[in-house]
């Protein structure tokens, strides 16, 4: 990329950044530039200090995250943005979405890594990116948690130690985001999204619930002649889901029966229904 002065002024502007600048490994496997979904757009535009976002699966949120994350490091002195994930082979994962995003930035030649190791990069900025599956954390000023639900349902005790000791070492002017799938009606991140689900955020320190359902994702879509089984034209109905989503969710819902609730929730209460562990009957 040539610095001319026309780009110079692009490069001020972060949202022209994040959908120019940074290179990913898309859904069929090839590698692209990053541009932001419309549910990408809705969620950064409404973006407080701190969010939980509950969804359905496949919106990118945690690409989403990578990208305008690994742009705040790079673009910002002293900035540290850590990623939390529910185990080391996700966090793998999402570092893997960082090293192609710095390995293709087209104005690496301004920049030198000082560390390039196991999950973390620092700059000569004195900015970091790091991935991690670690509670523990010094002081940062981004900090992305992924799948908490998860984490919540399989060890709830490094959930607390995580809500306890890394949300605390984000300063006032940071930011926290907390994204995951729904686990259940009972767990850390169930009891978050209850406490906050509804309700406009008082402070800096309060969190916006964010909630996007699979009807917000453009690729749950078919075609075709698939009828709809008569127990979910109802539910078509009710919920108003163009016929060919319902054909789409008929078709999940083959395989993943009950638990499509949590994986590709319609609204936001649906999505705790499902649970191995449910405290009542669920009729």
């Amino acid at each position: 990329m040539i610095l001319t002065r026309e780009n110079f002024q692009k490069l001020k502007d972060k949202k022209w950044r994040i959908n120019h600048l940074y290179k990913i490994i898309n859904k069929k496997g090839k590698l692209v530039v990053f541009k932001e979904k419309e549910v990408q757009k809705r969620f950064n535009a409404t973006a407080h200090s701190r969010n939980i976002i509950l969804k359905s699966r496949q919106h990118g949120f945690t690409t989403n995250a990578c990208v305008d994350g690994f742009d705040d490091v790079l673009f910002n002195n002293n900035f540290k943005f850590t990623l939390i994930a529910d185990s080391l082979e996700h966090a793998q994962e999402i570092f893997d979405k960082i090293e192609i995003a710095w390995k293709y930035f087209p104005l690496r030649n301004l920049y030198v890594a000082n560390t390039e190791n196991a999950r973390e990069i620092s700059f000569n900025n004195n900015s970091v990116v790091k991935v991690t599956t670690d509670a523990r954390s010094t002081t940062v000023n981004r900090l992305h948690i992924s799948e908490l639900g998860k984490i919540a349902a399989k060890y709830p005790q490094k959930a607390n130690d995580i809500i306890t000791g890394s949300i605390p070492t984000v300063p006032l002017d940071g930011r926290v985001d907390i994204e995951s799938t729904a686990e259940g009606e009972v767990g850390l991140f169930y009891e978050l999204c209850q406490r906050y689900m509804g309700k406009t955020p008082t402070s800096k320190l309060d969190f916006r619930f964010h909630f996007f359902g699979w009807l917000e994702d453009d690729d749950c879509v078919l075609e075709g002649e698939i009828p709809i089984p008569i127990e979910l034209v109802a539910y078509q109905q009710k919920h108003h889901i163009p016929e060919n989503r319902m054909k789409w969710y008929s078709e999940q819902k083959k395989m993943l029966m009950e638990k499509i609730r949590q994986e590709y929730p319609t609204f936001a209460e649906e999505a705790f229904l499902y649970s191995g562990e449910k405290l009542f009957d669920q009729d």
